[in-house]
């Protein structure tokens, strides 16, 4: 949970500071920056569900923290493409599907490692408390992202949205780090609950009624 409290913490900030850049920066229209924002998604879902049956096979440790480190790669390729010149295909694309990979490397296994180690009933628990890391952790990349920003005149938009972007870079290195800790868990490997030894009334019965 705290692996995905600060991934999704970078998450927001992604999110943010992606549609700023599109529509304050280069100054596209809502609706064309809602295009140009949909292939990070798209490959986040494509990779997401053979990213869970990948972890439930080798463990989800070495696939959160590949998805980690690659979704601060893309932050890497923004930071060192993108400029305040509109270059939407040959800047900003290549970097957003990087992460978008990054993000769905991360989401396919991270909710199983979040309740694997959890019993039959904790599980419902377990979840809540996972989804919660995720809301507060986005949350707080969107907060953090604003006092980057810290109300900046047009010339400056663009440098403190590079500063938002090493920070969500950082965010995908520190979850990768977190991930490190935990162990090779995979799905179902929950321990189940122990057998409660059955009342002198109920042996009685059974030995009464028979098997």
């Amino acid at each position: 949970n705290s692996a995905a409290l600060v991934f999704f913490a970078g998450f927001g900030a992604m999110l943010l500071s992606s549609v700023l850049l599109l529509t304050e920066v280069w100054h596209y229209s809502v609706l064309h920056a809602g295009v140009a924002l949909m292939p990070g998604p798209l490959m986040a879902a494509i990779f997401a569900a053979p990213a869970g049956r990948l972890g439930g096979r080798i463990g989800q440790r070495p696939v959160i923290v590949a998805g980690g480190l690659v979704f601060a790669a893309g932050f890497a390729i923004n930071l060192t493409l993108i400029s305040e010149s509109p270059n939407y295909a040959g800047s900003f694309l290549p970097g957003f599907m990087i992460g978008g990979v990054g993000v769905g490397l991360v989401l396919g296994p991270l909710p199983a490692a979040a309740t694997a180690s959890l019993p039959p009933d904790r599980f419902a628990t377990g979840t809540a408390v996972f989804g919660m890391a995720r809301q507060v952790g986005s949350a707080i990349g969107v907060a953090v992202l604003v006092a980057l920003l810290a109300d900046p005149t047009p010339p400056e938009l663009f440098s403190r949205l590079q500063r938002g972007w090493a920070f969500a870079l950082g965010t995908g290195v520190a979850a990768s780090a977190l991930a490190l800790a935990i162990g090779p868990l995979r799905a179902g490997s929950a321990r189940p609950p122990p057998r409660r030894p059955k009342s002198p009334a109920l042996t009685g019965l059974g030995t009464l009624w028979g098997p």
